[in-house]
């Protein structure tokens, strides 16, 4: 095993910057430090995909089952209320980059859109999907 990791240190680049995953129900970033190790932001969140978000200096964390903000300097967790027709759904949760503003958002395949949560002003707003695709 300890080969495997050193071979893959050897031939494994640094990222550009640092970024965030989610690991084992934590915030994690990455690609910060130059041994490789990464800083744990919170624990025990109930989420599949994290961003930050720069309007309120706060990270946003969604799943399919819920959404939620965590205040950096406290740990804070705080539960988000969601869109009434998403409050049953499954597999809808991710996070957006429209307009290069990382904001949590929800969708269903089939409308055409994503419902987008702007941490700034505590609403939810529809954008059509072809405005978040990649050119």
């Amino acid at each position: 095993m300890r080969a495997h990791v050193d071979v893959l240190r050897e031939h494994s680049a640094a990222p550009p910057a640092p970024y965030l995953v989610v690991r084992t129900a934590r915030i994690v970033r990455k690609g910060e430090h130059p041994d490789g190790s990464a800083t744990i932001i919170a624990r025990s969140l109930p989420i599949e995909a994290v961003t930050y978000a720069d309007a309120d200096g706060r990270y946003y964390g969604i799943s399919s089952a819920a959404l939620v903000r965590v205040d950096p300097a406290s740990g804070q967790i705080e539960r988000l209320s969601r869109l009434p027709s998403f409050r049953d759904s499954t597999g809808s949760g991710g996070c957006l980059r429209p307009a290069q503003q990382a904001r949590p958002g929800d969708t269903l395949w089939h409308t055409g859109v994503h419902h987008i949560y702007d941490p700034a002003s505590g609403a939810w707003a529809a954008i059509p999907i072809d405005q978040t695709q990649a050119a």
